[in-house]
């Protein structure tokens, strides 16, 4: 009787301590099972892939500029619906990660009302290999969204992604496939109107961008507030804003690298780091 009681006691304690962990975000130090974790590790490849300019034809005096009413007052805080950070691995396609990716799934997302899913989200690959042709280098913002405009993009049940290679064309199947994640258009912002921003946010628009990174990005700690330089910046990377935050001065981004960077895929620039850093001109969808 007495061993009987003793184990009915621990279970009924087992079960109380399960019940009673915290989901947390990576954002306060810890993963979803209470375990200090940190950033990716030190031999991740950190693949970037921005590049600008335009090699597809289209004219940039064409892309209009978005100019939104900002007569008022942002709210302090905006956090859009965006999918799971992805994987861009070793292959430097952060800008149709960016584009693609983030910000078309995010497009079918809200104008169809379709689930975010593994299969279902956009695949990067569609844009990335017809503008690479096999030399697989960066692409540019423009050259994403153009083809985006135009085709729209296979979903990546269609179109898998493979970082090894950027030399298969669109099939008809995939090209068919594609059709019905086509955007309407696109246009230019200013990325030094953190006014401007906000209200795009504001009215679910999430903004692509891009920005020179460094090793403090890589490595980035809780909070995952990027704010200072840590060491000389390397290449830039396309990434996409989801939404902000006043009390934390800081925008939030959507990055590449999986959910194993930084608080599960996403994190915060600061506002005014932004302002000095950031390459000009991001893009919303029309």
């Amino acid at each position: 009787m007495r061993i009987n009681l003793i184990l009915a006691t621990l279970i009924s304690v087992l079960i109380l301590t399960y019940s009673c962990r915290k989901e947390v975000s990576n954002e306060d130090g810890l993963k979803g099972d209470g375990i200090i974790t940190d950033s990716l590790p030190a031999d991740y490849a950190f693949a970037n892939g921005f590049c600008p300019g335009v090699t597809l034809g289209i004219s940039i005096d064409s892309i209009p500029v978005y100019q939104p009413d900002t007569s008022s007052i942002p709210p302090l805080s905006v956090r859009l619906d965006a999918p799971t950070s992805g994987n861009q691995g070793t292959q430097g396609s952060c800008t149709a990660w960016a584009v693609v990716y983030g910000l078309g799934s995010y497009y079918v997302h809200t104008n169809t009302g379709k689930a975010y899913s593994d299969t279902g989200n956009l695949s990067p690959k569609y844009t990335f290999n017809q503008i690479t042709k096999g030399n697989c280098t960066c692409t540019s913002l423009i050259d994403n969204l153009y083809i985006l405009q135009q085709q729209g993009a296979a979903s990546l049940g269609v179109m898998p992604y493979d970082p090894s290679e950027c030399l298969l064309q669109p099939t008809d199947l995939q090209m068919q496939n594609a059709a019905s994640a086509r955007i309407k258009g696109f246009s230019s912002v200013d990325m030094q109107n953190l006014t401007l921003i906000k209200h795009a946010l504001v009215n679910k628009k999430s903004v692509v961008f891009a920005i020179a990174v460094d090793h403090g990005f890589e490595q980035l700690k809780s909070p995952f507030i990027w704010k200072a330089h840590t060491d000389s910046t390397g290449q830039s990377h396309a990434l996409l804003i989801i939404g902000y935050d006043d009390s934390k001065n800081s925008l939030r981004i959507l990055n590449s690298w999986s959910t194993r960077w930084a608080d599960n895929g996403e994190a915060w620039i600061d506002y005014d780091f932004f302002l000095k850093y950031v390459i000009r001109n991001g893009y919303v969808l029309n």
